[in-house]
Protein backbone atom coordinates (compact mmCIF):
# COMPACT_ATOMS: atom_id res chain seq x y z
CA UNK A 1 0.00 0.00 0.00
CA UNK A 2 0.51 3.75 0.09
CA UNK A 3 3.62 4.93 2.70
CA UNK A 4 1.68 7.73 3.99
CA UNK A 5 -2.77 7.20 1.93
CA UNK A 6 -3.26 10.85 3.71
CA UNK A 7 -0.46 12.77 1.54
CA UNK A 8 -0.25 13.90 -2.39
CA UNK A 9 3.49 14.63 -2.17
CA UNK A 10 4.93 12.20 -4.37
CA UNK A 11 7.11 12.40 -7.50
CA UNK A 12 7.08 11.41 -11.28
CA UNK A 13 10.51 10.71 -12.98
CA UNK A 14 9.94 10.80 -16.99
CA UNK A 15 12.95 10.23 -19.67
CA UNK A 16 12.81 9.56 -23.42
CA UNK A 17 15.40 9.03 -26.33
CA UNK A 18 13.02 10.08 -29.70
CA UNK A 19 15.13 9.71 -33.19
CA UNK A 20 13.34 11.36 -36.38
CA UNK A 21 14.12 12.13 -39.48
CA UNK A 22 10.48 13.53 -40.52
CA UNK A 23 9.21 10.23 -42.06
CA UNK A 24 10.36 8.20 -39.49
CA UNK A 25 9.89 8.30 -36.07
CA UNK A 26 11.51 5.72 -33.24
CA UNK A 27 11.38 6.81 -29.80
CA UNK A 28 12.03 4.55 -26.14
CA UNK A 29 10.24 6.13 -22.77
CA UNK A 30 10.29 5.36 -19.29
CA UNK A 31 8.03 6.38 -16.83
CA UNK A 32 8.23 6.20 -12.66
CA UNK A 33 5.82 7.17 -10.18
CA UNK A 34 7.22 7.35 -6.52
CA UNK A 35 5.75 4.75 -4.44
CA UNK A 36 3.84 7.83 -2.31
CA UNK A 37 0.88 8.81 -3.41
CA UNK A 38 -1.09 8.81 -7.44
CA UNK A 39 0.11 11.45 -9.34
CA UNK A 40 -3.36 13.95 -9.48
CA UNK A 41 -4.04 14.83 -13.11
CA UNK A 42 -7.21 17.32 -13.21
CA UNK A 43 -9.36 18.06 -16.67
CA UNK A 44 -7.82 14.90 -18.44
CA UNK A 45 -4.40 15.99 -18.47
CA UNK A 46 -1.91 12.93 -19.20
CA UNK A 47 0.96 13.40 -17.27
CA UNK A 48 3.17 10.02 -19.24
CA UNK A 49 1.85 11.48 -22.33
CA UNK A 50 4.50 11.75 -25.23
CA UNK A 51 6.57 9.31 -23.01
CA UNK A 52 4.74 5.66 -21.83
CA UNK A 53 1.08 6.19 -22.30
CA UNK A 54 -0.64 3.93 -24.64
CA UNK A 55 -4.06 4.57 -25.48
CA UNK A 56 -6.91 4.61 -22.48
CA UNK A 57 -4.18 3.33 -20.46
CA UNK A 58 -3.79 5.54 -16.80
CA UNK A 59 -0.09 4.78 -15.72
CA UNK A 60 0.26 7.46 -12.90
CA UNK A 61 -0.38 5.64 -10.14
CA UNK A 62 1.96 4.98 -7.38
CA UNK A 63 4.73 2.73 -7.97
CA UNK A 64 4.15 2.01 -11.18
CA UNK A 65 6.95 1.79 -13.82
CA UNK A 66 6.17 1.94 -17.49
CA UNK A 67 8.59 1.18 -20.63
CA UNK A 68 7.63 2.07 -23.54
CA UNK A 69 8.83 1.42 -27.47
CA UNK A 70 6.87 3.40 -30.32
CA UNK A 71 7.80 4.13 -34.19
CA UNK A 72 5.82 6.37 -36.31
CA UNK A 73 5.52 6.64 -40.01
CA UNK A 74 4.25 9.11 -42.02
CA UNK A 75 3.56 7.82 -45.55
CA UNK A 76 2.67 10.88 -47.04
CA UNK A 77 5.93 12.53 -47.02
CA UNK A 78 7.40 9.55 -48.14
CA UNK A 79 5.77 10.11 -50.96
CA UNK A 80 3.49 6.54 -50.31
CA UNK A 81 0.03 6.92 -50.06
CA UNK A 82 -0.93 10.70 -49.15
CA UNK A 83 -1.76 12.11 -45.96
CA UNK A 84 -1.78 8.56 -44.53
CA UNK A 85 0.46 7.21 -41.20
CA UNK A 86 0.90 4.90 -38.92
CA UNK A 87 2.25 4.46 -35.13
CA UNK A 88 2.71 1.53 -33.20
CA UNK A 89 3.54 1.39 -29.29
CA UNK A 90 4.21 -1.53 -27.35
CA UNK A 91 4.21 -0.49 -23.26
CA UNK A 92 5.56 -2.77 -20.47
CA UNK A 93 3.59 -1.68 -17.49
CA UNK A 94 4.15 -2.71 -13.88
CA UNK A 95 1.76 -2.08 -11.14
CA UNK A 96 1.94 -2.03 -7.67
CA UNK A 97 -0.07 -5.55 -7.20
CA UNK A 98 -0.45 -4.46 -3.26
CA UNK A 99 -2.79 -1.78 -4.08
CA UNK A 100 -5.08 -4.07 -6.71
CA UNK A 101 -7.72 -4.47 -4.18
CA UNK A 102 -8.08 -0.65 -4.44
CA UNK A 103 -8.77 -0.78 -8.35
CA UNK A 104 -5.16 -0.57 -9.20
CA UNK A 105 -4.80 -3.20 -12.67
CA UNK A 106 -2.36 -5.74 -12.88
CA UNK A 107 0.87 -5.89 -14.79
CA UNK A 108 0.23 -5.59 -18.57
CA UNK A 109 2.15 -5.78 -22.06
CA UNK A 110 0.11 -3.12 -24.60
CA UNK A 111 0.34 -3.05 -27.79
CA UNK A 112 -1.14 0.00 -29.73
CA UNK A 113 -1.70 0.88 -33.19
CA UNK A 114 -3.52 4.39 -35.13
CA UNK A 115 -3.98 3.95 -38.71
CA UNK A 116 -4.56 7.62 -39.80
CA UNK A 117 -6.04 9.14 -43.03
CA UNK A 118 -5.71 13.06 -42.96
CA UNK A 119 -8.45 14.20 -45.80
CA UNK A 120 -8.25 17.78 -45.22
CA UNK A 121 -5.93 20.24 -43.23
CA UNK A 122 -9.06 20.15 -40.37
CA UNK A 123 -10.59 16.70 -41.30
CA UNK A 124 -9.25 13.15 -40.80
CA UNK A 125 -9.94 10.00 -39.63
CA UNK A 126 -8.35 7.75 -37.28
CA UNK A 127 -8.56 3.71 -36.75
CA UNK A 128 -7.19 3.45 -33.40
CA UNK A 129 -6.72 -0.64 -31.59
CA UNK A 130 -5.24 -1.26 -28.40
CA UNK A 131 -4.36 -5.16 -27.18
CA UNK A 132 -4.23 -4.93 -23.92
CA UNK A 133 -2.03 -8.44 -22.42
CA UNK A 134 -2.63 -8.63 -18.90
CA UNK A 135 -1.29 -11.31 -15.81
CA UNK A 136 -3.79 -12.41 -13.58
CA UNK A 137 -4.76 -10.72 -10.20
CA UNK A 138 -2.39 -11.57 -6.78
CA UNK A 139 -5.91 -11.94 -5.06
CA UNK A 140 -8.13 -14.19 -7.12
CA UNK A 141 -5.91 -15.34 -9.74
CA UNK A 142 -8.64 -14.18 -12.31
CA UNK A 143 -7.06 -12.45 -15.19
CA UNK A 144 -9.25 -9.24 -14.98
CA UNK A 145 -7.57 -6.46 -17.11
CA UNK A 146 -6.94 -8.08 -20.28
CA UNK A 147 -8.79 -6.77 -23.14
CA UNK A 148 -8.95 -5.85 -26.88
CA UNK A 149 -10.13 -1.94 -27.61
CA UNK A 150 -11.48 -0.69 -31.24
CA UNK A 151 -11.68 3.15 -31.71
CA UNK A 152 -12.71 4.75 -35.63
CA UNK A 153 -12.53 8.44 -34.91
CA UNK A 154 -13.64 11.06 -37.44
CA UNK A 155 -12.09 14.34 -36.26
CA UNK A 156 -12.92 17.89 -37.56
CA UNK A 157 -11.04 21.03 -36.21
CA UNK A 158 -13.46 23.64 -36.42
Amino acid sequence: GYKDASTLDTSLTMARLVLTDGILKVQVGYSAVADEADIVAPWRGFPTGGYTRAMAQYNWRADTKTTSAEVYYDFGKAKILDGFSALARYAIQDFDEDKQAGGVQADSNILHIDLRKQFTPTFDAKLRMAFVDADERVADGVDKDSYNEYRFELNYLF
